[in-house]
C-alpha cells in the first residue's frame, strides 16, 4: 500500500522509477520516504458565492466516489 501511494504523488518528480519500485518490493530492510498528497483526492471543495450570477464550469472539478464492487 506504501508503495503505492508513492506510486500517484501529484508531482512526478515525487514518483519512484520503476527500478526504484522492483528494488523497494524485493526488500523488506529499506525506509520507505513518507508519501505526500495522492494526485487524486476526495478533500475538493466546491464553494460558490451567492452573489455571483455565473455557474461553474462543469470541467473544473472532478468529484470521485470510491465503492467496492
Amino acid at each position: 500500500m506504501h508503495i503505492g501511494l508513492l506510486c500517484v504523488q501529484e508531482n512526478p518528480e515525487h514518483r519512484p522509477t520503476m527500478s526504484a519500485v522492483m528494488l523497494l518490493l524485493g526488500s523488506e530492510s529499506m525506509v520507505l520516504p513518507q508519501p505526500k498528497q495522492p494526485a487524486f483526492s476526495l478533500s475538493r471543495v466546491l464553494r460558490l458565492d451567492p452573489s455571483t450570477k455565473t455557474n461553474p464550469s462543469g470541467n473544473e472539478i472532478i468529484f470521485s466516489d470510491i465503492l467496492p464492487r
